[in-house]
């Protein structure tokens, strides 16, 4: 038996997906009851900008664009909770975006600054460390 609740294939907010199942026996004149629970079976993303951000620059935009070719545009601000867009899990991501540095003189609005393209590829992994090892040669007894 299995339960599904929205649509495993559109992205966007409020476009959550659940899924779940499990085997049950089917027998003539026999009542079975079986538990199903169900797990997200999305991904969501936003994007959030820091308060040190927020002081350097104003009017920020980013477009995150997925592996399905949805665009999707936030504007933080550094203050509340952004909102949460769903996408399909493992899918990847790019993120692109705009915003304005400070003037000079606090009256203009500051030139545009581009950030590059920026593409993420699931699974992610935290990059790799290592330590030097330290080759040791036994002494030898004189």
């Amino acid at each position: 038996m299995a339960v599904e609740h929205g649509d495993p294939e559109t992205e966007g907010p409020d476009k959550p997906y659940f899924s779940g199942s499990t085997d049950i026996d089917v027998a003539a004149r026999r009542v079975n009851t079986a538990q199903v629970t169900a797990h997200v079976a999305k991904s969501q993303t936003f994007v959030r900008i820091t308060e040190a951000f927020a002081k350097f620059y104003h009017d920020a935009e980013f477009t995150v664009t997925t592996g399905s070719g949805n665009e999707f545009t936030f504007r933080p601000d550094g203050t509340g909770d952004p909102e949460r867009i769903w996408v399909k899990t493992g899918t990847t991501l790019t993120v692109s975006g705009t915003a304005r540095d400070q003037s000079q003189d606090g009256e203009k609005e500051g030139p545009s600054t581009p950030s590059p393209p920026r593409r993420s590829t699931p699974p992610w992994r935290p990059p790799a460390t290592s330590s030097p090892s330290t080759h040791r040669t036994p002494a030898t007894p004189r």
